[in-house]
């Protein structure tokens, strides 16, 4: 008996599978295809959609269609088939089968009989748009590659003719001071002091402008990092301050994360250290870490009871050799926060500033999640 007998043997209302020609024109579509009665009979299923049952046509026709794909019953698939019919309304739906390790696009056409189902494998689409995704991830990185380093060297060129420029005019009148009063011994050593004190100042100051200009030029890999190691080591390294300012420093439950470690360790050491060094004189340094998590990121509070940070001094407090103006007297070229702000960046985070001053500071900032061997 042909397919064509045993179909309409099955169900006398499959009225439009009649003839030998409308049979292989439906054999001959390369999609899944197949028909039910309002009752889920299956009374046609061409080849792909057999192939999805793992059973012949003629273990399928005449058979409950649950009955044939049971692991299904309960799904999301289920549930489109199930609002489908008893709506009538036409539906589709993208779905990922495990078991095929395919992408189905599938649609439904539900009538007074029965409904119909198409699908069609859209599997190296799925992939050719995730290839696309992930191209212009890489070119929007790229983009604020390109935007940090433009950024970069315009700070670098108020660096040269400000920052650097000072010192070295104060190089220069000490040391012209010194020849003015090349008579005078004790004149002349103290010009040649104060001159020798504003050379140490510019050589620091290059010091830390290389240390800078170097974050992220190494080759910086992600890996899975315990944030509550980080922090332990940055407590050790610390410790000699940590004891000398009666500090305290809370947290707990802080997550693993994706990040290069050196990088996250200097960040964490900045923030300690500056929370440390510009303390309150009325009270020990209490900080605060605190972690919360959304769907697509880690978010990292660093809270201290400290001297604050005017309003005024929220943005320029992360540029490079720019401090608040409350931070006088406290050692330091200016750089910590910075240092802080491109980690973050480059860790494709953001970073923002909470303070009151003469109570302290919160430091908030991001940190995305990163699938394993992702690399920046």
């Amino acid at each position: 008996m042909s397919k064509i007998e045993k179909t309409s043997e099955s169900r006398a209302g499959i009225h439009f599978i009649g003839s030998e020609m409308i049979y292989h024109i439906l054999e001959k579509i390369t999609d899944g295809f197949f028909v039910v009665d309002r009752q889920w009979t299956i009374l046609f299923a061409n080849e792909p959609a057999t192939q999805i049952a793992k059973k012949p046509f003629e273990q399928v026709l005449g058979k409950n269609l649950w009955d044939i794909v049971p692991q299904y019953v309960g799904t999301e698939i289920y549930d489109h088939y199930q609002k489908s019919m008893l709506s009538g309304n036409p539906t589709s739906f993208i779905t990922y089968l495990e078991e095929f390790n395919v992408w189905l696009e599938t649609r439904l056409f539900p009538s007074n009989e029965g409904l119909t189902s198409y699908f069609r494998d859209i599997t190296a689409q799925i992939k050719a748009e995730s290839k696309l995704k992930e191209t212009m991830k890489g070119l929007e990185r790229k983009t604020n590659e390109v935007s940090r380093s433009n950024r970069e060297l315009a700070e670098f060129a108020a660096i040269a003719s400000h920052d650097l420029k000072e010192p070295l005019k104060s190089i220069s009148l000490w040391l012209d001071l010194a020849h003015q009063n090349k008579k005078d011994v004790a004149k002349t050593e103290d010009c040649i002091r104060h001159a020798s004190e504003n050379t140490k100042k510019l050589l620091g100051l290059i010091d830390s402008l290389l240390e800078y200009s170097q974050i992220g030029k190494d080759h910086a890999s992600f890996k899975c990092i315990s944030c509550e190691t980080i922090i332990e080591n940055v407590k050790t390294s610390l410790l000699q301050a940590i004891e000398g300012s009666g500090a305290t420093i809370e947290y707990k439950c802080l997550p693993h994360i994706y990040a290069d470690e050196i990088q996250l360790t200097r960040l964490f050491q900045n923030l300690l250290s500056n929370a440390i060094k510009y303390r309150s004189p009325e009270r020990a340094p209490h900080i605060k870490i605190l972690t919360s998590e959304t769907c697509d990121s880690y978010q990292f509070r660093v809270e201290d009871n400290g001297i604050g940070i005017r309003p005024a001094d929220f943005e320029s407090i992360f540029q490079i050799f720019q401090r608040s103006e409350n931070a006088t007297g406290a050692s330091g070229n200016g750089i910590g926060l910075a240092t802080v702000k491109k980690i973050v960046e480059l860790h494709g985070g953001e970073i923002s500033l909470e303070s009151e001053l003469g109570y302290g500071s919160c430091f908030k900032f991001s940190i995305p999640k990163h699938e394993v061997g992702t690399n920046f």
